[in-house]
């Protein structure tokens, strides 16, 4: 498939079955799965808001009441009060501060899509390698199948007296070892079918239709990456944090509000009444002295330059994950190209074969041992296949799909 194609092929595949990623996710997830994912998006989105806000400094109510005994009756005193002192310019603090909190939930929002890709490609995952042991199990059976034509003709040849014992033993060893090869592969399916069952609910995995991947280029596979993606509003949240760090031993203007509603009571001074006071007022604070602010500021600077290295080096990471699954479609692709070969071929020699055994020179055995040696490599094929879109799964669990 020429590479237009190939992109036109993707980009069909993120607009149609698979365009929402919680229509695939409640198509392959167990329900305990999405309410998991669920309650992350949740607390990312609670986490968010708290961290957008937190610059806004609580409104503050009071009350408090009080005897004093210095007379008799004593006085008694009653006050409510409310007060509020909010930071209205901190030198560039509080405009990081919102920055931080936006790349934060941008953030967490990339960390719960590549979590949820995690799941979904555990389960496709499954679902592709169940398929695909369905089939190695097939081709097994017929290898296991001529094992045992060959133990019978060896055992033929060995009464007739025209091969050794070491020859008849060797074919039943072979016999033995595809018939414990095909008892693995049964082995290998239980065991995907627990791996789907840790994250799915599909209960028949034969009759689920399944997406067909395709390849991509790097470009776009580099431009929509999900790591990438979260690494890159990490490094944006840490260079906010470090300016907001740095703003905040800056000088800084507060507004300072209070209202005082208080009531005095004393009978023998025939004193009993409220009284409110209200003050407001601008504060200019300008940080002296602290002992810690050179290493708060560098450790927030070296936090930033962490998140801008790792963003490289994940990057370069993905760049050779790419070329290695470019490299291993392509062997693939030999493997698929000699395999059809052999069919080819096989179709021919089973032709043959069969005209040969309808005049005794060959016995059916021979045409039996061809007609599976030929069906062998029809699955082999099929095999190769299935390892492609395994292997497009890598790449996968990168992309986000389309809305």
């Amino acid at each position: 498939m020429k590479r237009g194609a190939r992109e036109l092929c993707w980009a069909l595949l993120l607009s149609g079955g698979l365009h929402a990623a919680s229509l695939e996710a409640e198509r392959y997830l167990s329900p305990l799965k999405l309410e998991s994912l669920e309650l992350l998006k949740e607390q990312n989105e609670e986490d968010s808001q708290k961290l957008l806000w937190q610059w806004v400094n609580p409104l503050n109510l009071t009350y408090s009441e009080s005897r004093n005994y210095d007379y008799s009756p004593s006085t008694r005193t009653k006050s409510y009060a409310i007060g509020v002192n909010q930071p209205i310019f901190k030198s560039g603090a509080i405009y990081h501060s919102i920055r931080y909190a936006k790349s934060s939930k941008r953030y967490g929002e990339a960390e719960i899509s590549l979590k949820e890709r995690e799941l979904i490609i555990k389960a496709l995952n499954a679902l592709f390698t169940l398929q695909k042991l369905d089939r190695e199990i097939q081709k097994q059976k017929l290898l296991v199948e001529n094992a045992a034509i060959d133990v019978e003709r060896k055992k033929e040849q060995f009464q007739a007296g025209f091969v050794d014992s070491g020859t008849l033993d060797n074919a039943i060893l072979d016999k033995n070892q595809a018939e414990i090869r095909a008892l693995e592969l049964e082995d290998s399916r239980l065991e995907a079918l627990k791996n789907l069952s840790d994250v799915s609910e599909i209960r028949d995995y034969r009759t689920i239709e399944l997406p067909r991947f395709y390849w991509i280029d790097k470009e776009s596979y580099l431009a929509q990456n999900l790591e990438l993606e979260r690494l890159r509003w990490d490094e944006e949240r840490q260079g906010a944090k470090y300016k907001e760090t740095v703003a905040s031993f800056l000088p800084q203007i507060s507004l300072q509000a209070d209202y005082y509603h208080q009531h005095n009571q004393n009978t023998r001074l025939l004193s009993d009444g409220w009284n409110d006071y209200k003050t407001a007022g601008v504060v200019l604070s300008i940080p002296f002295f602290d002992l810690t602010m050179s290493h708060q500021v560098q450790s927030a600077k070296i936090n930033h330059l962490k998140a801008s290295l790792e963003r490289a080096d994940a990057k370069r990471s993905e760049e050779n994950l790419y070329e290695r699954q470019k490299a291993k479609l392509h062997i693939l692709g030999e493997r698929k190209r000699i395999a059809s070969e052999d069919l080819k071929l096989y179709n021919s020699l089973l032709q043959d074969s069969i005209d040969r055994s309808a005049v005794g020179d060959l016995t059916e055995y021979d045409v039996k041992t061809m007609q599976n040696s030929k069906r062998s490599r029809e699955m082999d094929i099929q095999i190769y296949e299935l390892e492609e879109q395994i292997l497009f799964l890598d790449l996968y669990a990168k992309i986000p799909e389309a809305s």
